[in-house]
C-alpha cells in the first residue's frame, strides 16, 4: 500500500524495500492491518505478540523501525521501549495507543518516541509516520556517510575545523521541527506545504520551527538572532529546543 501512495520520494521507497520493521502488537486484526500495508513494501516484517517477545526479537534481528502498542501483556509498550533504549537510543519507534494519559505521553517523550498514533489506527497517519521515520533514518545515514568520508579526507587543522562547523550545523538542523514536511493539504484545493531553511552563515543565530497545535492552530517560531558563530548558533539552538520540548511535553502552548 505504501508503494501506491502518492508523492512518496523514490529514495524513501528504496530504503523501505531494504528495511526490517518490527510490529509489537497482541491484537491479531491490527497485525493484519500492518501486514496489508507493509508486507509488500519492506524487506522483512516481524511480529511480536507482547513487549517481552518484542524485546527479544529486537535483539535477535537487525531492526530499522519499531511500531508498538502500549497496552500488552508481560511488558507494556513503554516498559519494552525502556529496555530497547538501553541498547539503541536512535532507532525510530512509533507508539500506538488508545490511552490519552498525559503521564504516559510525557514518559514516551522522555524515551524519544518519534510519533504517536491513536487507536483505532488510521492508515494515512500510520503511513505518514513510517515514511517520516524512514526520512529520519535516510538523513542519519547520509550524515554518517558524509562524516566518515570527511574524516578520511582530513589532512590538517583547517580542514578539521571546517568539518566541525559542518557537523555542528547538522546538529543544529536536528533541533528544528517541521510538522508539515511535504504535506498535502486538501480543503477547497490541494497544496503542498514545505519550508526552506537557508541561514546566511554555517553557524548563525537563525532557526525556525513550524508546529501543529491542533486542527485549527499552527505555531510558527522564527529565531533571527544577531551575529554569527558559536554563541549565536548555541543561543538559537537552545531557545528552539526549549520551545519544541515544551510543545511536545504539554501538547499546547
Amino acid at each position: 500500500m505504501i508503494k501506491q501512495a502518492k508523492n512518496i520520494d523514490d529514495g524513501v521507497l528504496e530504503y523501505l524495500s531494504g528495511s526490517t520493521i518490527l510490529c509489537v502488537e497482541d491484537d491479531k486484526p491490527t497485525q493484519l492491518i500492518y501486514a496489508s500495508i507493509l508486507e509488500d513494501s519492506v524487506n522483512d516484517l516481524i511480529f511480536a505478540n507482547d513487549g517481552q517477545e518484542g524485546y527479544e526479537k529486537f535483539l535477535q534481528n537487525n531492526i530499522n523501525i519499531i511500531i508498538t502498542d502500549y497496552s500488552m501483556p508481560n511488558l507494556n509498550g513503554l516498559e519494552m521501549i525502556k529496555k530497547i533504549r538501553k541498547e539503541d537510543s536512535q532507532i525510530p519507534i512509533i507508539l500506538v495507543s488508545s490511552i490519552e494519559d498525559l503521564e504516559v505521553m510525557k514518559a514516551a517523550v522522555g524515551l524519544h518516541i518519534h510519533n504517536f498514533i491513536e487507536k483505532p489506527i488510521q492508515v494515512p497517519m500510520l503511513m505518514e509516520s513510517i515514511i517520516n521515520a524512514s526520512k529520519i533514518l535516510i538523513a542519519d545515514n547520509f550524515i554518517k556517510t558524509q562524516r566518515e568520508h570527511k574524516i578520511q579526507e582530513l589532512e590538517d587543522k583547517d580542514k578539521y575545523n571546517s568539518y566541525q562547523e559542518d557537523l555542528a550545523f547538522s546538529k543544529e538542523l536536528n533541533i528544528l521541527r517541521n510538522d508539515f514536511y511535504y504535506q498535502m493539504i486538501h480543503q477547497d484545493y490541494i497544496a503542498m506545504i514545505d519550508f526552506m531553511y537557508k541561514p546566511l552563515d554555517v553557524l548563525s543565530g537563525d532557526a525556525y520551527s513550524a508546529r501543529r497545535v491542533d486542527e485549527s492552530k499552527i505555531f510558527f517560531l522564527v529565531v533571527g538572532g544577531m551575529g554569527k558563530g558559536i554563541f549565536a548558533s548555541l543561543s538559537a539552538m537552545i531557545f528552539t529546543s526549549f520551545v519544541n520540548y515544551t510543545k511536545d511535553v504539554s501538547f499546547e502552548f
